[in-house]
């Protein structure tokens, strides 16, 4: 039987700078498999993990594809949870070397494809190259900065019409609904993004719920802190309760505030639906976070929540093209790279690694 694809983000620009979920990716020492690819720009890191995936895939594993939040079209990452399988792209900004070399993780290097003395001749080149990039990237973050303050001012703002207790009591009512206690409980929590700040502009996988939970409970948000105060009391429900969890964080705000869980051993997701990633329903239980809130206080700050939130998509949207723009230099970069590749011995560390799985 064939498998399938889920896409995911392991991290990505945030306004608190790049952040990653990678390390957190990799499967426990002693359990599983880790394999940190090491090469440069343009080397094959990608086109291997492209044909890894459809090995695995036409093997019938489900896949989950990690894509790049710089160029969504690009790989950093496969991850196959039934082999326990865990392949990333181990160079900045999300830079890994081994804890245990070749005892857990192994290390497939393609710098000894490289030609030297041919990139040598480029080194100025390709300095001035990074220097452009990281200017565009650098003043991408800025950006998505000043979004975050402006965001972060409108869920405080928010946050003084919720009512947090309400909140959690509701999440407690929608975990005796949907959340059945386990004999046996054995819960394992994976840590994704389902949406990142692009070169694309802002992209939301959204297919991936859909592929993954055949039924969806979305929290309709505008603002936030609801929905994060019922995602982080579900979650803790869900893990005393032994289910294993796919928590997928914002975005916008990657080390508060959860946006989705999903729980695939009962096809069920908890997703918010928001100003930067709409989620439509199909059917689909949608509760409205404004139950929570009091009307007359949003009434009253209708103004400043409106002015953050239209100014924010305006500083996100510039970022992503400013991504756009260090994308195309990242190119120019990369044809140095590729012109002076030895693809051979990437396709040989393939084929050695897929024979090494059995695919």
């Amino acid at each position: 039987m064939q498998g399938f694809e889920l896409n995911f983000f392991l991290g990505g620009l945030s306004p608190i700078g790049f952040q990653g979920y990678y390390a957190r990716s990799l499967p426990p020492a002693g359990t599983g498999r880790a394999v940190l690819i090491k090469a440069g720009p343009g080397c094959g890191k990608s086109h291997l993990m492209r044909t890894l995936t459809r090995r695995l895939t036409a093997a019938g594993h489900t896949v989950h594809t990690i894509r790049c939040s710089a160029d969504p079209a690009s790989l950093d990452g496969v991850i196959c949870p039934a082999l326990c399988l865990t392949v990333l792209d181990a160079t900045a900004p999300h830079t890994l070397e081994p804890s245990f070399p070749q005892a857990h993780e192994t290390v497939l290097s393609l710098y000894d494809a490289l030609q030297e003395t041919e990139l040598r001749g480029h080194c100025a080149e390709l300095q001035a190259l990074h220097s452009r990039y990281k200017a565009f990237t650098d003043r991408a973050a800025r950006y998505l900065a000043a979004a975050g303050s402006l965001l972060q001012d409108r869920a405080r703002t928010a946050q003084c019409c919720t009512d947090l207790a309400k909140v959690r009591a509701f999440a407690l009512s929608l975990s005796r609904r949907y959340l059945p206690v386990k004999k046996e409980k054995a819960p394992q929590e994976s840590v994704r993004a389902l949406s990142a700040v692009t070169a694309d502009g802002v992209v939301f996988y959204k297919d991936t719920v859909r592929a993954l939970c055949r039924k969806a409970v979305i929290l309709d948000d505008a603002y936030g802190p609801a929905s994060g105060a019922l995602l982080a009391q579900l979650r803790k429900e869900i893990l005393a309760k032994g289910y294993g969890v796919i928590t997928c964080w914002c975005a916008m705000q990657p080390r508060e505030k959860i946006d989705h869980l999903l729980v695939p051993e009962l096809g069920l997701a908890f997703v918010t639906s928001g100003p930067f990633h709409v989620f439509e329903p199909m059917g689909d239980r949608v509760i409205h976070c404004t139950r929570f809130m009091n009307k007359n206080g949003l009434g009253a700050r209708k103004a400043r929540l409106k002015f953050d939130l239209r100014a924010a998509k305006e500083l996100v949207r510039e970022a992503g093209l400013l991504l756009d723009e260090a994308r195309g230099i990242h190119r120019q970069a990369e044809a140095f790279y590729t012109s002076a590749m030895d693809f051979s011995k990437a396709d040989a560390a393939l084929e050695r690694l897929c024979t090494s799985l059995g695919v």
